[in-house]
């Protein structure tokens, strides 16, 4: 029985942080549904008590799922495997930060004290840390930038004098003159010529061939149709989860299978609460919006806390049921954050006023632009009354140019 236990507590150790997510009812429902998808592939590996069958006409109209999960091996999953197999000692919590802090280039550009505030150590240890994973593959992984990648892969080859030609004057290497580089480094001209070469051939981007973060595919959640005069919404399943039945009938008499089955059941009573709360918030929006889909209106002004109130819940529940969350209208997908506008001190449709602010810029003379304070008097012929600042602040948002920007000769 003890084995048993411990097996288990090891494979839950093993999940990765994302599958970790989804056996928490609140973290799941801020999941997007290309990030639901992808955490559930991963949980599937570690429990095989689950099954998945894919929704083939909702998977139709996006990328193929499985062109996603057969790409090349993750840098940080690489990193990873060095990270557990190396013999040399190290902290599990800084280093595990160092690779999830990793750009999309492989570099560590995070402030080291800073850096070290959060993990709550020192910038030493902090640096120590960061040396181990700058001594693994490929060289120059963590690198502050491409200047520092390149100064790693120089040290690990003992080319001090590129080294120091990078660390001191990195601008000479352009010109690509060895008699001044060998007067500045104090060396001769065939060694700075040999440091210039050794140089040409590293990699300033050296994780380029790995994928350093996940691609993002677009799913959108619920299909926006009207019909007859009708707004209608229908959720859109991409993927359905299930029992795999194989397993079934030996539930009783194993008890590592009964512990997957349990978490099966949690993990399954989590993604139809979200979808749930999801259908929940997405029907209050649009039908709070409804006349902008049926009769193009402008867009009411709809915050947050107004959908949190009249459902009698949480605003963060709101918030994490709206995140990266998308609906599809007309062959479009828009996300649901873009359904909230904020209204001005009168409570004036945000919309509804650059609406109107482009309308008149589009029907002034382009010789004489009209001034933000000349647009703020013709808005009053629309029955809105708006500062000249708060006039500036809507045009950038529109991204219109402004009145010198937009004369014309």
């Amino acid at each position: 029985m003890k084995q048993t236990l411990e097996k288990k507590q090891t494979l839950k150790q093993n999940f990765t942080y994302k599958t970790a997510l989804l056996y928490d009812s609140l973290d799941i429902l801020k999941l997007s549904n290309s990030e639901l998808i992808e955490s559930v592939y991963e949980a599937l590996q570690e429990n095989p008590v689950l099954d998945m069958e894919y929704d083939e006409i909702a998977m139709q109209s996006s990328l193929d799922y499985f062109n996603m999960i057969s790409k090349p091996v993750e840098l940080k999953d690489h990193l990873f495997l060095q990270l557990h197999t190396i013999k040399t000692p190290y902290d599990e919590k800084i280093c595990s930060y160092i690779i999830e802090s990793l750009d999309r280039h492989g570099f560590f550009s995070e402030n080291l004290q800073e850096a070290a505030k959060v993990l709550h150590t020192d910038v030493q240890t902090l640096k120590n840390q960061l040396k181990i994973i700058q001594s693994f593959e490929p060289t120059g992984v963590a690198a502050k930038n491409s200047i520092d990648a390149l100064i790693l892969q120089a040290k690990k080859l003992n080319e001090n004098i590129a080294v120091e030609l990078l660390e001191k004057h990195a601008q000479l290497i352009i010109q690509a003159n060895s008699n001044n580089i060998a007067k500045n480094l104090g060396c001769s001209r065939e060694e700075a010529e040999h440091a210039l070469k050794v140089i040409k051939t590293f990699n300033p981007y050296p994780c380029s061939e790995y994928i350093t973060d996940h691609e993002t595919f677009i799913y959108p959640d619920v299909h926006v149709e009207v019909e007859d005069g009708m707004l209608t919404l229908t959720p859109i399943s991409h993927f359905h989860l299930q029992y795999n039945d194989s397993y079934m009938d030996l539930l009783k008499t194993n008890p590592v299978l009964k512990s997957y089955f349990d978490e099966s059941k949690i993990l399954l009573a989590n993604i139809n609460k979200r979808n749930a709360t999801m259908m929940l918030v997405f029907h209050e929006i649009f039908q709070r919006q409804s006349a902008y889909f049926l009769y193009q209106d402008e867009l009411r002004p709809l915050t947050q806390n107004d959908i949190a109130q009249t459902l009698g819940i949480n605003q963060t529940t709101v918030s994490r049921a709206i995140m990266n969350k998308y609906y599809e209208f007309e062959n479009d997908v828009f996300p649901i954050s873009h359904l909230f506008v904020t209204a001005t001190e009168k409570g004036d449709s945000s919309d509804a006023i650059k609406k109107a602010i482009r309308e008149i810029i589009a029907e002034e003379d382009k010789s004489h632009p009209l001034s933000d304070q000349q647009i703020v008097e013709a808005l009053k012929e629309y029955d809105f009354t708006v500062s000249r600042r708060t006039l500036t602040k809507y045009r950038e948002a529109c991204k219109i140019p402004n009145t010198r920007e937009r004369k014309r000769k």
